[in-house]
């Protein structure tokens, strides 16, 4: 359910110029459908590959007449406007030294229905891959494999997949600024085909509970570009940025700058230039030590926070448990679970220590003492009263979903939590889609085969050896992001 917080980050931010020519996008129609193919140093690395997106049964991308670049309010854009038989989007591109970004904007007055997405990365032959097929990241099941792009077919990859073709060319895909859009997924549709496409869990469909963790026989059953619907915003319908990193070795790779480059930047009504209340550090909690009602009780925190003290640690995280404390605690005597933790903030505050509450985004299925974040009225409460006691972090858990419904709520809780000055991570939730660039106090997205899943090797937390799993990981999951 847990896993050990820390906020370490392989992806490294730094300036660079937005019209640097080492990658570069061609795109171009083919038998009336809109194409693409990407060259980096004159070497090409994405063979001719489909563009567009499926709305409302309508294949925008294809049956295109007429294809021309259009002007954009950004400079650092190059936009393409695609006309139709029956429809019209555009296409916007940006390229970088280090790889290329595009995403579509689709004029609309109202929702769309979308099915699916056209968009496809063709790698040469004998490209090797590694990836990891849990599209929804639930912690245990990232088991990553190393296999041949001509042999992975009708298989699903979840971002970032990073790929190594036989010219010794590094590349990885994903997709950034995630917002008001169901997040992706990619599936291997061919050979070679490396094809974007939506994932959403089987109990949600079948439960119509929208979030939070489904009945255990659905924890990890996808189901593939079940229709969804968009929303527009200022009459368009705004994808996020499609997104391939490119490198000539793994430091290249890992110190790609492309998703900070193209996702929104902070609100200045919720965030200034310092920032000070966003400090990141170690954590330490009960989860995996103990056992039994007393790892969850008041006094056993304060020893965690004695040492944490003693060894110079920030903070401590309250896990699952601490809202039924007025049933729990010995020593209640009528108090309720805000002032033993009131009692407990105080208490590390003393010792120069820092307090984290966690809570799940919405109730568990069967679970009667969960209270979710779905409410806002209950968010906004529950924030606010964080707040004032002095807590400084929240750890929300089992989203297991990145629907549009889903990632609408990441975004009002990152929002309503910055109105607090709290700072959050997410646990049990899909990858890192550069959120944290808009919304600095979400210090990571855990969710990776951890060491909450040492122990499970043969059962629940299946995957390969720890030295590859452990390995790989900064060269795919953490391209994205910390975890």
């Amino acid at each position: 359910m847990k896993c050990i917080f820390y906020c370490a980050s392989l992806f490294l931010l730094a300036s660079g110029s937005v019209f640097a020519q080492k990658s570069r996008m061609n795109v171009f129609l083919q038998q009336n459908e809109l194409m693409f193919n990407v060259s980096y140093n004159n070497r090409p690395v994405i063979e001719n590959s489909s563009l567009g997106i499926i709305m409302d049964n309508c294949p925008y991308g294809k049956n295109i007449k007429s294809f021309s670049e259009t002007e954009s309010s950004d400079e650092s854009i190059r936009s393409y406007l695609a006309n139709g038989v029956h429809h019209s989007f555009y296409v916007d591109i940006r390229e970088f030294d280090d790889g290329i970004a595009f995403r579509y904007r689709i004029p609309a007055n109202g929702p769309k229905c979308v099915y699916g997405e056209s968009t496809s990365f063709v790698f040469p032959s004998n490209t090797t891959a590694w990836y990891a097929s849990g599209p929804f990241q639930y912690g245990w099941h990232q088991i990553y494999q190393e296999r041949k792009t001509d042999s992975i077919e009708g298989e699903l990859l979840a971002p970032p997949a990073t790929f190594l073709t036989q010219e010794g060319i590094y590349a990885a895909i994903t997709e950034a600024n995630l917002f008001n859009f169901h997040g992706a997924v990619m599936y291997c549709t061919a050979p070679n085909k490396i094809q974007f496409g939506y994932a959403d869990n089987k109990g949600h469909i079948e439960t119509g509970i929208e979030t939070g963790l489904p009945p255990a026989k659905y924890w990890h059953e996808a189901v593939r570009n079940n229709p969804w619907i968009a929303y527009p915003d200022k009459n368009e319908i705004k994808t996020p940025w499609r997104v391939l990193m490119l490198a000539d070795d793994l430091n290249g790779l890992v110190n790609n700058k492309i998703i900070s480059q193209v996702c929104d930047k902070p609100d200045n009504a919720l965030f200034s230039d310092s920032n000070e209340w966003i400090k990141p550090g170690r954590a330490v909690f009960t989860w995996l030590t103990e056992g039994g009602v007393e790892r969850l009780s008041v006094a056993n925190h304060k020893k965690y926070i004695d040492g944490c003290a003693e060894l110079g640690i920030e903070s401590v995280v309250v896990d699952d448990g601490w809202e039924n404390w007025a049933q729990t605690e010995k020593g209640a005597n009528g108090r309720d679970k805000w002032n033993m933790l009131k009692e407990l903030v105080e208490y590390a505050d003393s010792k120069n220590v820092n307090i984290w509450v966690w809570r799940p985004s919405s109730p568990r299925y069967g679970n009667r003492s969960d209270i979710g974040l779905v409410d806002p009225e209950e968010r906004a409460s529950f924030m606010a009263k964080c707040a004032e006691i002095g807590v400084k972090g929240l750890k929300i858990d089992f989203f297991h979903t990145e629907n549009l419904f889903t990632v609408r709520l990441m975004e009002e809780i990152l929002k309503d939590a910055a109105k607090e000055k709290l700072m959050v991570i997410f646990h049990g939730v899909n990858k890192p889609a550069g959120e944290s660039f808009k919304y600095p106090n979400l210090l990571a997205k855990e969710a990776v085969r951890g060491l909450e899943c040492v122990g499970g090797e043969s059962s629940w937390a299946p995957g390969p050896a720890w030295p590859f799993h452990n390995t790989v990981l900064p060269f795919t999951r953490w391209l994205a992001g910390p975890a």
